[in-house]
């Protein structure tokens, strides 16, 4: 190939005065532009052969999902059906348990009300039992507060004392009888003779008996001393001692105090129990009946908790079947959703297979041809690359004989090329070259066109005879298109400058 070049340079340069130099690098270059060359034919023709293949399948697999919808179609209709009785069913369902749910919220709401009126008549009776109480809670403080005054010293003295006073024996009796005690007479005949009923006997055995601290904390402790007595034992404790402090001569605290700050402080302690005694008759039967109340508003709460798990267990109940109708309604609009897409796919499925089926034969036939082709691409690109390499200098005369000198050796080495090989048969996409010629006024001949390959496919340029300028026109509004070119005019020279 560059042999014969350099024999038509000589002939060219006799026959047209100018001259062709070939070098070595030029022989390189061919070598380079065959290996692109081929491989991007390689590549453009395999891309043609899978987009007219992929179609081709496209076709095919448009058929078969025609039968796909269709049978789609036949499922999905019944399934629509089953769906919409289903979620008729399910709505009457959540409609009897709506008004069961609503229901039971009255009785709820019933019940929810009689507990509070039983808990607020508890409270209030719990109240009244708390006013009484704190009624005589001044009396206790003052009792408990004259027993802390009360030295040991002064408890063991008044233990000692042997003479009694009639207001110490009234004094004594009433805390024997309140400690639950009955008199016990002496059996010697002097003491009984001093103590003949046994009231310093008894009052030394039962209390004075009881270590004097200890005595003290027992007697501040009151609540713990009524409440170690039934309401009856208190009441009969009571009773004993009624004769005693209702005698105004005896049982007055001026009187009571002159005989011992003891004997004061045990006064009022018994007047305060007295005090506490009497309000306990008034405040049990409020604490019983408060306590009967709130055992009601218990049962009450106890069957409103009952309802309440009721309530949560068909308010559940209701969000499952609520859940399952959204899913029904759901599954409804899919399934309405995807029939309607499924008859628009297949009306438009149908008018593409229809509309494309002659298409499809001529697209197979285009296939076995660029399969065909895909054999002759290594004398193409050869031919192709060898005119690239060469050809620009050449007038479009000798171009012709190029390439048929150089399909004459293909044949001569059984190579293997398509018919009518030339340049632009190989290289010249028609779309690029109807752009070339209607967009950027490249002249419609065959030299043109083969100029303007070159200069699309590689960094050279060819010669240009260009007496009306159309090749300029050409490469100005391609360079222009392109924002990479610019023209400079000197000595009737034309230079593609980057």
């Amino acid at each position: 190939m560059h042999q014969s070049v350099e024999e038509k340079s000589k002939e060219y340069y006799e026959e047209m005065r100018r001259r062709v130099y070939l070098t070595p690098t030029s022989y390189l270059a061919v070598l380079n532009l065959y290996k692109f060359v081929l491989n991007e034919q390689r590549q453009l023709l395999g891309t043609e052969l899978r987009r007219k293949d992929n179609g081709v399948k496209k076709l095919e697999e448009a058929n078969k999902e025609v039968l796909q919808l269709q049978q789609d179609l036949m499922v999905r209709q019944p399934e629509l059906e089953k769906t919409q009785v289903q979620l008729v069913e399910k709505t009457k369902v959540l409609a009897v348990e709506y008004e069961q749910a609503e229901e039971t919220r009255k009785n709820m709401a019933l019940q929810e009300a009689d507990a509070k009126e039983k808990e607020e008549s508890a409270t209030k009776l719990s109240n009244d039992a708390d006013n009484e109480v704190k009624r005589v809670e001044p009396q206790l403080k003052e009792a408990v507060a004259q027993l802390k005054e009360v030295k040991t010293a002064q408890l063991v003295e008044l233990k000692a004392y042997g003479n009694l006073t009639d207001v110490m024996k009234a004094v004594y009796e009433a805390m024997i009888y309140l400690f639950g005690a009955k008199l016990s007479k002496p059996t010697d005949p002097g003491a009984a003779a001093k103590d003949p009923r046994g009231i310093l006997k008894t009052m030394r055995e039962v209390i004075f008996s009881k270590n004097p601290e200890a005595l003290k904390e027992e007697l501040c402790d009151y609540k713990s001393f009524i409440a170690s007595m039934t309401s009856t034992e208190l009441e009969n404790r009571f009773s004993k001692i009624e004769p005693i402090i209702s005698n105004p001569d005896i049982w007055n605290v001026k009187i009571i105090a002159k005989n011992s700050s003891v004997l004061k402080a045990f006064y009022f302690w018994i007047n305060a129990l007295k005090a506490y005694s009497d309000v306990s008759k008034i405040v049990q039967p409020l604490r019983e009946k408060a306590k009967e109340y709130n055992n009601q508003k218990l049962e009450a709460r106890r069957m409103l908790e009952e309802k309440r798990a009721k309530l949560k267990e068909i308010d559940d109940k209701i969000a499952g079947l609520e859940v399952e109708k959204k899913k029904l309604i759901e599954r409804e609009n899919q399934l309405k959703s995807e029939i309607a897409d499924c008859k628009r796919q297949l009306e438009n499925a149908g008018k593409l297979t229809k509309g494309l089926e002659g298409e499809k034969t001529r697209w197979t036939e285009e296939v076995m041809e660029k399969k065909e082709k895909s054999t002759f691409l290594i004398g193409d690109c050869l031919v192709a690359a060898g005119m690239l390499a060469y050809s620009g200098p050449f007038t479009s005369d000798y171009r012709l004989k190029l390439e048929g000198m150089w399909v004459s050796q293909l044949d001569k080495f059984g190579i293997l090329h398509s018919p009518n090989l030339t340049m632009r048969s190989v290289l010249g996409n028609q779309a690029v070259v109807r752009e070339w010629v209607n967009k950027y006024s490249l002249p419609d001949d065959n030299l043109s066109v083969e100029n303007g390959i070159i200069l699309e496919s590689l960094r050279r340029w060819p010669l240009i005879i260009d007496p009306q300028n159309q090749a300029v026109n050409y490469i100005k509004a391609r360079g222009s298109a392109m924002n990479k070119l610019s023209i400079d005019f000197f000595f009737n020279f034309y230079k593609i400058i980057n």
